[in-house]
């Protein structure tokens, strides 16, 4: 372990009792690694003093673990010890790999919470068929509660976690963000629309004619009636692009970030959106919106910063409607002249497709936490995190001391959900020796059942702490009818190292191509009508074919095609 900074600790755990104990008689504890367990469920984990070894990242800027709030709560109930081996996130992956290569492993390996630690799925997939992970299905049968629970009670987690052979090798993490599912939005100015009289639109051709009176009406009031610009979006960024909530009237399109961008589940078979005659269908809608001057020129090339700065900086909004996950594409986050405040969200539009939305319906994250092979105490390491997955080590893990950093929420406080809340979240003093620092941060964040559980003010137009946290959850509610059947989204997927070589090869230049195209298509520097079957070879001849081909293979192996 050369290099890394090593610290012992003592953690422990506080858990409610459940039913039989591992290994032995029902009641009765459990010997093992020569240390006694008591039954699963209940704490101390260990009648007799204990240890397990856990690598994971740490530095300034992740908190300090060895002396968190979390860590001192946790010593003092339970007999287990915990020997941290810490390294810079940076040096997260290569110290892993020179521990591995060493032939000596830690217990534990925590990768989550940060995107330069969490393992892919090749790297998980490396691990495994190298032996250096421990299967978790016995553990998870024997000594697990809430870990367990959680899989049988959330669609798709067991799915998702279960590797190619079978077996469970990961910790997965489950998130509860409600507005990042919702995330296929389209932001629409109602300030605008009350100002000239005009209704939501809930159609494509309600949409143009809203749309038009924004262009030709002097929608933000100004007395100029040619500095607005009713649709708006950039080149890149959460569920930015032109042909996804305005492409969903015509054709089933995701594009959400990540390599299965526009691709969806027909009846077992994964399809590509792009390569549809609804696809050609809605460039067409989109090329008249161009066509009369409703789109934005910059759009296709301008950042998400410069769409902010021109639509905050002045007096007035400039644009009408915006597609993207959040305001901070459009608008500044916090204070009293946000302009998020103006815009409300437009309900999926009906057209010949009908009326839904994508949505992530698989909120789990994988290559986040495992047993190795070398585990000395699997029991003992498995139930430390076990006891994560519970509503008690959910809050704790999340949110760290009550009566410090959250207190039990007042009789009728409301959670940003609207809803009875279940944790008010409060600010720590600064002289506080735990300030900043309450937590193991998304290390210890297995189960993010409290996200829209915490405690705010219902009024978001009254500038106040997570005032938009609350807009972002009622602005995404009007989605929530429109979910497309869990069986069309794209499940997250296993797929070898080679594999995602070649997968990664071609979505390389794929994913640009497609997007260039469609900007081509809706600016008329290509003829939908007479070029759609050259864009159809071309697709073929980068690889099209191939793509989907690989991503079949990895659905047909998988736990979501049984």
């Amino acid at each position: 372990m050369k290099g890394l900074l090593t610290f012992a600790l003592s953690v422990m755990l506080s858990m409610v009792m459940v039913a039989t104990a591992f290994g032995g008689a029902e009641g009765e504890a459990a010997a093992t690694g020569g240390v006694t367990l008591t039954e699963p469920g209940t704490f101390p984990i260990t009648e007799e003093p204990s240890e397990i070894s856990l690598f994971t990242y740490g530095g300034a800027a992740e908190g300090d673990l060895p002396n968190s709030w979390l860590t001192a709560f946790l010593q003092e109930k339970t007999n287990v010890t915990i020997d941290f081996h810490l390294t810079p996130t940076e040096r997260f992956k290569e110290q892993m790999n020179l521990m591995i290569a060493s032939g000596e492993f830690v217990d534990v390996i925590i990768a989550q919470g940060n995107s330069l630690t969490q393992l892919s799925r090749p790297e998980e997939m490396r691990l495994i068929q190298q032996g250096i992970l421990m299967p978790l299905d016995d553990l998870i049968e024997t000594q697990s509660v809430w870990y367990k629970q959680r899989l049988d009670e959330l669609p798709g987690f067991r799915e998702a976690v279960t590797a190619p052979d079978g077996k469970i090798y990961d910790f997965g993490t489950v998130g509860g963000c409600f507005h990042c599912k919702y995330g296929q939005k389209m932001w629409i100015n109602q300030t605008w629309l009350d100002r000239l009289g005009l209704e939501m639109p809930t159609n494509t051709d309600e949409f143009y004619q809203v749309m038009k009176a924004f262009k030709e009406q002097d929608a933000n009031g100004n007395g100029d009636p040619n500095d607005e610009w009713p649709i708006n979006t950039a080149k890149a960024g959460a569920w930015v692009q032109i042909d996804g909530f305005l492409m969903m009237p015509f054709q089933f399109s995701d594009v959400r970030q990540s390599q299965v961008r526009r691709l969806y589940v027909d009846d077992g078979t994964i399809k590509a959106a792009y390569m549809q005659p609804g696809y050609r269908d809605g460039l067409r809608y989109l090329k008249r919106m161009w066509d009369e001057g409703l789109i934005y020129p910059d759009s296709f090339t301008q950042d998400r910063n410069q769409s902010k700065r021109l639509n905050q900086s002045g007096e007035h909004a400039i644009f009408g409607a915006v597609p993207a996950m959040h305001h901070g594409y459009f608008s500044v986050g916090s204070g009293p002249e946000v302009r998020w405040r103006e815009y409300s969200g437009v309900p999926p539009l009906d057209g010949p497709m009908g009326r839904e939305t994508p949505y992530y319906g698989y909120p789990f994250n994988t290559g986040t936490t495992f047993l190795t092979s070398q585990a000395r105490l699997p029991e003992v390491a498995f139930r430390l995190i076990d006891w994560l997955y519970s509503d008690e080590g959910s809050t704790a893990g999340s949110y760290g001391q009550e009566g410090k950093s959250w207190r039990s929420p007042e009789p009728g406080e409301l959670a940003v959900n609207g809803k009875p809340a279940k944790i008010a979240p409060q600010a720590v003093p600064e002289d506080d020796p735990y300030f900043q620092n309450f937590t193991w941060g998304n290390r210890s964040s297995y189960y993010s059942f409290l996200h829209s559980w915490r405690s705010s003010h219902q009024d978001y137009m009254v500038p106040g702490p997570g005032d938009s946290e609350r807009f972002l959850y009622v602005f995404s509610e009007v989605y929530e009818p429109f979910g497309a059947a869990l069986e069309k989204m794209m499940p997250p997927l296993w797929y070898s190292m080679d594999s995602v070589s070649e997968l990664s090869q071609i979505y390389a230049t794929l994913d640009e191509f497609v997007y260039e195209s469609a900007v081509a298509f809706i600016t008329g520097t290509k003829d939908i009508e007479t070029e759609w079957d050259d864009y159809q070879d071309e697709l073929r001849a980068i690889g099209v074919e191939r793509y989907l081909e690989i991503t079949q293979e990895a659905y047909d192996s998988s736990e979501f095609a049984k």
